[in-house]
């Protein structure tokens, strides 16, 4: 267990049920007696308590009925109370209702409720809470979990030792050096530029979502890996997108101005950032609107309320695979005009990203032999500034343009030298190197033997 706000985490894993609940119009609410108070809890078991309790309220609830979630406190308990006008539950079976297997003898609630409300229960108990229910039927149920404020009644063994090494699920590390007001949904910029950050910091998230408690709640599990960036929706989400170019970018589907289908759309026919993964979040399961997001340009699809673990799977799957597609390319470039690579059939690049590659090395090309030649002249050609440029190089090839420029004349060297079309020197000056003994370096680094010794050791 480790300190969490638990409002915040209530608060936020409800507002992820609330597309669902509107789908199956269902009116789904949140109210809190308090606004902060830190818990000492462990915030997986804590959301899986959230889930079948929430699941559950929604499952047995009918259409135009009600879901409440209550937080409050005690003066030494927080209370969490979760109460739906469902079916309801006969009094003589709510004491067996936590028993693992246990089905509820009423037609209505045949579809069975126990290994989830078993392990609910088993989950509080390991936080040293209870939870209890009350029920009528036809009327509705309520389940309230109890659990204990401070920290005496756990053991050391309970507690994490280095709790900063652990994810803050609403303490984020904003990419305009930012941050967020607690009383106000915008963002107070300190001012600091994009061209002021070092480009290769942290990677970048964004997440476009309209509700605060769940943009938050979202940012949780990623602030140690990412540097975060919020959107209220596609409008914003598109500037920013374009503004910061982001390793990946989470989306909510329904949201005003302009809805997830539509950013996916604008992100994947701007060049800037057509390689960049998008993830869309929908409360729509079906195959026509999954084709619709993929149609538009979605790299996946999660459907609300969503696993955070599944999330965060498809996240790792998704920079993997770019990841992967990287090294590929870096591996079957031959030639510097990138013949080989362009060519490729393959589904992770898109053409706007084989156009852009094939006018980032057309550059290079034309300007291979001047070795004044820097990444500013060289951002500048291609219209971007030089950490848009590095960012979307980074995201297509995971390397730097410096690094490009390098490889490529290295290539073109190595080409030159096999076909022996000069001696080491000639060449040297033809791919942009006036510094022999930086050229041998650089070459051996990269071939593994000396200039001189290419191509027979290879």
């Amino acid at each position: 267990a480790w300190e969490e706000d638990i409002v915040s985490l209530t608060r936020g894993y409800v507002q992820s049920f609330e597309s669902l609940a509107q789908q199956q119009n269902i009116q789904l609410t949140f109210n809190s007696d308090i606004d902060f108070l830190p818990l000492y809890i462990d915030r997986d078991k804590i959301e899986k308590i959230l889930y079948n309790l929430l699941s559950n309220a929604l499952k047995f609830t009918k259409t135009h009925g009600t879901v409440n979630v209550l937080l409050g406190e005690t003066e030494n308990l927080v209370t969490i109370a979760i109460s739906d006008t469902g079916t309801g539950i006969e009094k003589e079976q709510l004491e067996h209702i936590f028993d693992r297997f246990y089905r509820v003898e009423n037609s209505n609630y045949q579809e069975g409720t126990g290994i989830g409300l078993a392990l609910a229960k088993e989950l509080v108990e390991l936080h040293h809470g209870k939870i209890e229910v009350e029920s009528e039927l036809g009327t509705g149920t309520t389940f309230t979990v109890f659990l204990p404020k401070g920290k005496g009644h756990l053991q050391d063994e309970e507690l994490v030792k280095n709790p900063e090494d652990m994810i803050s699920p609403f303490q984020f590390t904003l990419r305009d050096g930012g941050e967020f007001n607690k009383d106000d949904d915008s963002l107070k910029s300190t001012g600091q530029s994009l061209d002021l950050l070092k480009e290769d910091s942290d990677p970048v998230m964004l997440i476009v979502e309209d509700n605060k408690d769940l943009r938050r709640y979202i940012g949780g599990y990623f602030e140690k890996e990412y540097q975060l960036i919020e959107a209220v929706d596609g409008l914003e989400g598109f500037e920013k997108a374009i503004e910061n170019l982001p390793d990946i970018i989470i989306s909510d589907v329904m949201m005003p101005n302009m809805d997830g289908f539509e950013l996916g759309q604008k992100l994947k026919n701007d060049q800037r950032t057509s390689h960049i993964p998008l993830i869309l979040l929908t409360a729509r399961a079906s195959t026509e609107s999954k084709m619709e997001g993929l149609e538009t340009g979605a790299d996946d699809f999660i459907t609300k309320p969503f696993d955070p673990a599944e999330l965060q799977v498809r996240i790792k799957n998704l920079i993997d695979q770019r990841q992967r597609l990287a090294e590929y390319y870096m591996d079957n470039i031959q030639h510097p005009d990138l013949a080989s690579l362009i060519s490729i059939p393959h589904s992770g690049i898109t053409q706007m990203d084989k156009e852009f590659l094939k006018k980032a090395v057309d550059i290079l090309v034309e300007n291979m032999a001047d070795e004044e030649f820097s990444v500013e002249e060289y951002s500048s050609k291609m219209a971007l500034s030089r950490v848009q440029l590095h960012r979307k190089l980074k995201g297509l090839l995971n390397m730097s343009p410096g690094d490009l420029i390098r490889i490529l004349r290295l290539k073109r060297a190595a080409e030159l030298l096999k076909k022996g079309a000069g001696n080491v020197t000639e060449i040297a000056y033809e791919v942009g190197f006036n510094n022999l003994s930086y050229f041998a370096k650089c070459f051996q680094e990269e071939f593994g033997c000396l200039p001189s010794d290419y191509p027979e050791n290879k």
